[in-house]
This record gives structure tokens, C-alpha cells and sequence, in this order.
């Protein structure tokens, strides 16, 4: 017994609709593979650090192989050298930090004062007054925000001590 539903329907829509499930199948798994390295955040996260590092490493693992040094030490060496690397680069950009802080202040008052200065002399004709209570606002405001900025350091040193810990 013949379908006539299916002739009443030409190849193109029939193909259309093949692949219109195909794609609701394949979108439907793409929604459960983010849904689930969203759960699984602190186990993805390292995990693609891990896979990155290796790829980036098996170069000169390889390279020492041919070089007729064991595998395993190559890994090692190869391992701490990146390790010394990294940290050699954490203390380079810390210590530029902390060596260009005070700089850091210093431009940082000067644009201030530039700043009051604007208001004060500028388009804006501000008086000494409306200038000193707009700056004591700003620091009232940050000082009762200051729960939220610390809240928002913790979490950044937070997230950066996870990284850390998941790289090792």
C-alpha cells in the first residue's frame, strides 16, 4: 500500500527536514556538553590548562628524545623548566609592580590635582567648595563600598589560587 503522504511531499522539503533534526540533535547536544563543563568547571578548567601545557611542551620533549636523554627525564626537565619559567615571569612582573608603585601614586595625585584644577579653572567654573564635596562623596562612597571592592579582591585572589592549584 502506497504512502501518498510522503509523494504529496517534494525531495527538497524531505531533505530539509532531515537535516532540521540533525540539527536540533546536534544543538541539543552542544546545550548538555555546556551545561555539564559548567558543572564540572574545577575539573575542566585544569584539565584544558594540562592538555595546552602538553602540547606546548611535547616539542621540546621530543627534541631531547633525539637527543638521546630518556623520556621520562625529558619530561622532567622540560617540566621544571617551564615551571622556572613561569615563576621567573611571576617575579619579574611583581617586582616591576611593586617597583613602579610609587610612580603609580605619584601620577595618580598629579592627575588628581590636574583634575581639581579643571574643575575649578575649566568650562566647568566649579568653587572650591563643590569640588572638595564631589571628592568627599568619592570617598565616602568608596569607603562604604569598600566590603564590595574587597569582596571583589578576594574573589579575584580566590580564582587565581584555583588556577594555581589546578595547574599543579
Amino acid at each position: 500500500m502506497p504512502d501518498f503522504a510522503d509523494e504529496a511531499v517534494t525531495p527538497q522539503v524531505r531533505k530539509a527536514a532531515a537535516w532540521a533534526w540533525r540539527l536540533v540533535v546536534l544543538a541539543a547536544a552542544a546545550a548538555v556538553l555546556f551545561w555539564l563543563v559548567q558543572r564540572f568547571v574545577v575539573i575542566v578548567v585544569p584539565l584544558a590548562l594540562a592538555l595546552i601545557l602538553t602540547a606546548l611542551f611535547l616539542p621540546a620533549v621530543d627534541w631531547l628524545h633525539r637527543r638521546r636523554v630518556p623520556r621520562s627525564l625529558a619530561v622532567i626537565l622540560v617540566f621544571l623548566l617551564g615551571l622556572g619559567a613561569l615563576g621567573g615571569l611571576l617575579t619579574f612582573v611583581v617586582t616591576r609592580f611593586i617597583e613602579g608603585l610609587p610612580h603609580l601614586v605619584d601620577q595618580i595625585t598629579v592627575s588628581i590635582d590636574s583634575l581639581r584644577d579643571w574643575a575649578a579653572n575649566g568650562p566647568l567654573e566649579l568653587g572650591q567648595q563643590q569640588i572638595n564635596n564631589a571628592v568627599d562623596s568619592a570617598i565616602g562612597t568608596l569607603q562604604q563600598r569598600q566590603a564590595e571592592i574587597t569582596s571583589g579582591v578576594m574573589s579575584t585572589a580566590s580564582a587565581l589560587a584555583k588556577f594555581v592549584t589546578g595547574f599543579f
